[in-house]
């Protein structure tokens, strides 16, 4: 890559389109890759992204945290979660079922 400087004795890279920048990401993308599987096989495993990515994390993180929190309210020993109501029970089973991003509404 050729730099130019920019007369203060500073030396910058050229400005490039965005076409150009858009291919570097990709590119480095598949290069700084955590593992093989983020990268060069990620169309290959497109299906086990939504079970083992992020996303699949904090959904799972989900689940669990609402169904512990349904447990404790259902506890008669546990009186700092008094029982939910049936609408709430509802909403929160709801909840935990959902595999979207998409907030739910009543």
């Amino acid at each position: 890559m050729r730099v130019k400087s920019n007369g203060n004795n500073d030396m910058t890279e050229p400005s490039r389109s965005n076409a150009e920048q858009a291919g570097d990401a990709a590119a480095d993308h598949a290069l700084t890759a955590l593992s093989p599987l983020d990268g060069r096989y990620q169309a290959k495993l497109a299906a086990l992204r939504p079970l083992f990515s992020e996303y699949g994390l904090i959904r799972l993180r989900v689940q669990v945290e609402i169904h512990w929190l349904l447990a404790l309210s259902a506890h008669p020993g546990v009186r700092e979660v008094p029982p939910f109501s049936p609408p709430a029970l509802e909403l929160l089973q709801a909840a935990s079922r959902r595999s979207s991003a998409r907030p739910i509404t009543t």
